[in-house]
């Protein structure tokens, strides 16, 4: 039986993808986590990459973000894993996003 190793790199584009859509969807942690039958702490793991999901996990989180694993990750005949170029879109979105969230908390606006 063949086995396929998740590379960091694959857990963190996952969990972003996960951050970001549970984030859209205007979900708590704790409500996504509910639905999945999982921790609080598993599902921040699942987003920081921290920690490796089943497969049957991360089937269940795809299902409960109605999400496609098809348009995430591409198995390549090598088994490499690439990225959609719609997924890589809303990756480097999420990035941006996450950089103005960043600046916007080292230089807070007075008043705000």
């Amino acid at each position: 039986m063949a086995t396929h190793n998740t590379t960091q790199a694959d857990r963190q584009r996952f969990g972003l993808l996960v951050r970001t859509e549970r984030r859209r969807q205007k979900l708590t942690q704790a409500k996504l986590a509910e639905r999945l039958g999982i921790s609080v702490s598993f599902l921040g793991h699942i987003e920081r990459a921290t920690r490796i999901p089943s497969m049957e996990t991360v089937v269940a989180v795809a299902r409960a973000l109605c999400f496609s694993l098809d348009g995430v990750f591409e198995i390549q005949p090598d088994h490499s894993v690439t990225l959609s170029q719609e997924t890589l879109a809303e990756l480097l979105t999420a990035l941006e996003t996450a950089r103005s969230v960043l600046t916007d908390q080292k230089n807070p606006s007075s008043g705000a």
